[in-house]
């Protein structure tokens, strides 16, 4: 079955699209603030709410932030339907 994901293109524009996105099996939810601050440190952002807005602007507090064990990326997921995921680009 394929999820749905938000795809943050080059265009800047955010879209609710299908694909063959990761069933979260290999996403690591971080364990809470202070972590997730680092995270979005290591990438030069103020703290995690910064880093969130820049990817789901003012729905930042709608997702959680993991980590993909396989592959280090920070993926965005939405609190209320996991299916919805926005993958960063930013590598750990």
């Amino acid at each position: 079955m394929s999820s749905f994901y938000l795809d943050t293109s080059n265009d800047g524009v955010i879209r609710r699209i299908e694909g063959d996105s990761k069933t979260g099996n290999s996403l690591k939810k971080v364990k809470n603030n202070k972590e997730a601050n680092k995270v979005a440190k290591e990438f030069g952002y103020e703290g995690a709410e910064e880093l969130k807005q820049d990817f789901v602007f003012k729905d930042g507090a709608k997702f959680n932030m993991t980590i993909d064990t396989e592959t280090g990326e920070v993926v965005l997921v939405s609190i209320k339907d996991s299916s919805i995921q926005v993958h960063t680009g930013l590598f750990r």
